[in-house]
């Protein structure tokens, strides 16, 4: 019987080498909890517009996801949950929407303590003005992180009870579309046309099916916890936005884990709300358990935007991120590990599941061993409360995750999002790249030294190439094109220029491969109109090598060439005439195709389409895999405490921020630009916190006296 107990143990410990292990090891890390706590806002009968604390100065548009209305005595009561820190005092300040003008600043007496948390009643004076916007600070002074910030915009308004209508709306909505029967009741608000892709359920509109809106019957059960937002209000208008996560229960026993934001655009009619906007997207987290099917890792509902992966030169390793966690699976060695994440097992964890962040992978050595950049606002660490960047390796030797340096920057996550996509490049050289605002910078990783490589570059006045090893700017900010085009080498770190003489301008409009596209311009073809150059057709349009060498110069008689794109291999040129009055019209269009550029697709990340799920993603990894045989590793050792670099100083932010579907859309220089893109998605236009367009807010017609 010692016998066969000795072969069943010895069985045991076989079998399980070659199982997962439980859920609750999957996130462990030796990263430090989360001690700042998060302030709630007591609106319309419900603690809503969560703030997350701030140890940092922040941007003008770190409020602009959050609107809290005052009630009629302006008497604005603050929850303050979680966190491992011991509140001592606290005082508020208010400033105009642009940040110019002290409104108040105030200490807070009213201060409460029980088990749920701190109660904080701030007794705002009668010194802000109705429907108009402020900014407030609340600031907690505590012993262990000294000055803690919460910010969110107020607002005094005569119309709250409309407001409490709307968030009704929105959470109604939202729950009956998790039963199939009540979702019908939301019928009445859907516009089926066709239109939207019903390929996939990661996004969801007013124009998707019925069965889209209604998860496709998935029978998910969203969590009771949700990060309920007002994001916009005129008293007519408004936008409501949630963000939770939902569980659906598989046969295997098995839970999938889903997140899941809605945005609700709302105007009241004559009798009732209207529905102006609608918008869903659906991310599934992967959590190390789901299916492997022979090299594929599936990824389950997602966007293939946010999927990064990277494999290894011997291809035994495969790093992916999904959903902003950072994971690799060893194939040679049969098992799977969480590298990095903010996540804690509690799935819905109102602090770690913040998603103001993500991870980019940047290199992979011949060793295995990974550089990859988080960015963001950091929820956890040695940096908590800090939105930056974090450039970090992974050491497989050591099972380590070290922080090389840290760039605090005073800019939303989405403004850094959309640089960091733009820009953050590693040469052999060690050096990495980046680009915050219109500034580029170089960075030594080795000590942290910074050079700029160029400042004040506004939109549309420089171009990188896909890879990111190429940037050229021009060398002066001109609309139509400068005398002076720059081109820099990420890799070999060679600067080259392009120089006109007779006062031509030239124009950077993109790179296919590392060969740069110009336009070229003249400015007696200036197009006029109303006193105003509207644009600069080009003359001619040339295509140059590494070496500066022309391999094609495209013009043609009595035609000029006006909007130009560069895209997968392609320059698409729109034809222009000059007419009898001096201005133009279009007359065709062509393009010139690259005989050696390809498109460039990713082989790494594909998709299928499941009977449940619509389309969803895989990663693809090196060699054949079997689950069975995979064991998911845990406790990755996280050290934090590299340099903190503090020369990069992008300056004031002077751009137009559009958002839409409460996502950011685009950061520019050009308000025409930024209003266009927000114009589709009902969306609205910030410059210096400021709300300087919102469509759903703006009247439907104007009558215009004594038009001249």
């Amino acid at each position: 019987m010692a016998g066969v107990f000795l072969i069943a143990l010895l069985l045991f410990f076989l079998i399980r080498q070659g199982t997962a292990v439980t859920h609750d090891e999957v996130y462990s890390s030796t990263l430090e909890d989360a001690k700042l706590p998060v302030v709630y806002s007591r609106m319309c009968g419900r603690s809503m517009n969560c703030m997350r604390g701030h140890l940092g100065e922040v941007s003008y548009d770190e409020t602009y996801e959050t609107l809290t209305l005052l009630p009629e005595d302006r008497n604005l009561e603050l929850h303050v949950e979680g966190g491992r820190v011991y509140v001592m005092s606290a005082s508020y300040e208010i400033r105009s929407a642009n940040l110019t003008q002290l409104i108040e600043k105030t200490e807070i007496d009213d201060i409460a303590k029980d088990e749920s948390g701190i109660t904080l009643r701030l007794p705002i004076q009668n010194l802000i003005i109705k429907d108009k916007e402020y900014r407030l600070d609340v600031t907690l002074f505590t012993q262990e992180a000294g000055e803690i910030h919460y910010y969110t915009r107020i607002m005094l308004n005569d119309n709250n009870e409309l407001a409490e209508q709307m968030l009704d709306l929105a959470q109604d909505f939202s729950r009956k579309n998790f039963n199939f029967d009540e979702a019908r009741e939301n019928t009445t608000y859907v516009e089926t046309d066709g239109t939207a892709d019903d390929t996939t359920l990661a996004y969801t509109n007013l124009k998707s099916t019925f069965n889209k809106l209604a998860y496709n019957g998935l029978k998910l059960v969203p969590s009771q916890k949700q990060d309920l937002r007002f994001c916009n209000y005129d008293g007519n208008t408004g936008e409501v936005h949630l963000h939770y996560t939902a569980a659906r229960a598989l046969s295997s026993g098995q839970t999938e884990v889903y997140e899941i934001s809605e945005t609700f655009t709302m105007r009241m009619g004559l009798v009732r709300i209207y529905m102006l906007n609608y918008a869903r997207d659906i991310r599934e987290v992967y959590r190390g358990r789901e299916d492997i099917a022979s090299r594929n890792i599936m990824l389950g509902i997602n966007d293939e935007d946010e999927i990064d992966c990277i494999t290894s030169t011997d291809s035994s390793r495969t790093y992916f991120v999904a959903t902003r966690d950072l994971w690799c699976i060893n194939s040679a060695e049969k098992y799977m590990k969480n590298i990095f994440s903010f996540r804690t097992n509690d799935d819905s964890d109102m602090v770690s599941g913040y998603r103001r962040h993500d991870i980019r992978l940047l290199k992979c050595d011949r060793d295995g061993n990974l550089t990859f950049l988080l960015y963001g606002y950091m929820n956890r660490g040695a940096h908590e409360g800090d939105t930056g960047v974090s450039l970090m390796r992974y050491d497989i030797g050591t099972d380590t995750v070290s922080e090389y340096f840290f760039i605090p920057v005073c800019r939303t996550y989405e403004s850094l999002d959309k640089d960091v996509r733009e820009l953050s490049y590693l040469s052999d050289s060690d050096i990495f790249y980046t680009k915050i605002d219109g500034n580029f910078y170089a960075i030594d990783i080795r000590d942290g030294s910074v050079i700029v490589l160029a400042q004040g570059i506004q939109s549309g006045c420089y171009q990188l190439s896909k890879s990111m090893e190429k940037l050229t700017w021009q060398g002066d900010n001109g609309r139509f094109g400068s005398e002076l085009i720059n081109i820099f080498d990420m890799n070999s770190g060679k600067k080259q220029e392009i120089r006109t003489e007779d006062g031509t301008l030239l124009k950077a409009e993109g790179f296919i491969g590392h060969d740069i596209v110009l336009s070229i311009h003249d400015a007696k073809n200036s197009w006029v109109k109303n006193g105003v150059v509207r644009s600069i057709p080009s003359s001619a349009v040339e295509i140059m090598d590494e070496d500066l060498n022309i391999l094609k110069r495209y013009e043609r008689k009595n035609e000029f060439v006006g909007e130009i794109s560069v895209h997968d291999g392609r320059v698409n040129m729109q034809l222009m005439k000059k007419n009898a009055v001096g201005g133009f019209t279009e007359s065709g269009a062509d393009t010139i195709v690259s005989s050696t550029a390809t498109p460039d697709r990713r082989e790494d990340i594909g998709s299928y389409n499941d009977d449940f799920k619509a389309q969803v993603f895989y990663v693809q990894v090196g060699e054949d895999i079997h689950r069975s045989k995979i064991k998911v590793a845990a406790n990755t050792d996280i050290a934090e405490g590299g340099i903190r670099i503090r020369d990069v100083d992008p300056g004031e932010d002077n751009r137009y921020s559009a958002y839409g579907d409460n996502e950011a859309l685009m950061f520019t220089d050009d308000i025409a630009a930024a209003i266009g893109s927000a114009y589709d998605r009902m969306g609205s236009v910030r410059y210096h916190g400021m709300t300087v367009y919102c469509r759903p807010a703006m009247v439907t017609s104007r009558i215009i006296d004594n038009v001249a």
